[in-house]
């Protein structure tokens, strides 16, 4: 009987004259393969639209790192994650965490790039050792689904670049993924768990792919927080000014006073606001013109 061949995917399948299949077994594995392909393919697309619904709905970075870091222990698999945002004195505190004792985060909380060593502090300044390399993924994270292993093969000068806290905690398997924006590091995504073997490649692949949405939500957040604490400040600067003080609109209209204001005219400042400043003269047409 006449054979042909038919390549599909990474395995020829044999069919035979009239189109009976030989090799029943290869398909039903590559039928397999893609539904769990698809699944993975959903799975991520979920992970995606979940971190850009956040990014939406919270007001502050604190909220919407809290809501990131469930998403992100819930689809990595791991027991322990913390999320670094490097501050301005450089130090990398947990702004979220979930899962570490507090004794981990008393010693670990408030590491400082400036005087720190430990594999956390090299991936943010991204400045590894090298014996860290070969842990290393394209993307600058470091990965180890055994780190005792991985410790106590080290010589004793290089177990000294490491402050150790992880492996008296009892984590087996580690990750750390450095979170960017537009090419500056911001902070890190710290994975850790006692099991070996849950930091895969593609969990932390994947991880890595969405740090640069976490990243503009950092940016965006830090931006919209210094913008708000400034406003504040200088709220604070016009009412302890003893002169009375008004922003007005191009039109003439008022669209804000201090408290001197309102004692210098004897008139509230709800009614104060959306009148035409130059009322309040004895002569309002060269307020007008002075305006």
């Amino acid at each position: 009987m006449r054979k042909a061949t038919v390549e599909l995917g990474w395995r020829p399948i044999r069919l035979v004259h009239g189109g009976h299949l030989s090799d029943r077994h290869t398909i039903h594995r590559l039928t397999a393969r893609d539904i769990t392909a698809h699944k993975e393919a959903e799975r991520r697309d979920s992970f995606t639209r979940s971190l850009l619904e956040l990014f939406t709905q919270k007001t502050s970075r604190k909220d919407c790192l809290d809501s990131v870091l469930e998403v992100v222990r819930d689809w990595s698999g791991c027991h322990c994650v913390g999320i670094r945002v490097m501050d301005e004195q450089h130090h990398i505190p947990y702004e979220s965490f979930a899962g570490f004792s507090r004794k981990f985060w008393d010693l670990e909380n408030w590491l400082s790039l400036k005087t720190d060593t430990c594999a956390c502090t090299r991936v943010i300044l991204q400045a590894p050792d090298p014996q860290e390399v070969p842990l290393l993924t394209p993307g600058g994270s470091f990965r180890c689904n055994n780190a005792p292993q991985f410790f106590n093969q080290l010589p004793p000068e290089q177990r000294a670049r490491y402050r150790g806290n992880c492996i008296l905690a009892g984590f087996t398997s580690l990750a750390i993924v450095p979170i960017r924006y537009h090419g500056q590091t911001l902070g890190a995504i710290h994975l850790a768990d006692e099991r070996e073997g849950i930091v895969s490649p593609e969990r932390v692949d994947f991880i890595e792919s969405m740090t640069p949405l976490i990243g503009e939500a950092i940016h965006r957040f830090t931006v919209e927080e210094k913008v708000r604490s400034a406003s504040v400040y200088a709220r604070n600067l016009i009412e302890v000014s003893l002169d009375p003080l008004v922003t007005i609109s191009p039109d003439g209209k008022i669209t804000d006073v201090n408290a001197a204001t309102e004692l210098i005219t004897g008139v509230e400042r709800e009614q104060l606001i959306g009148s035409d400043f130059s009322d309040y003269f004895r002569q309002p047409e060269k307020a007008r013109q002075g305006y």
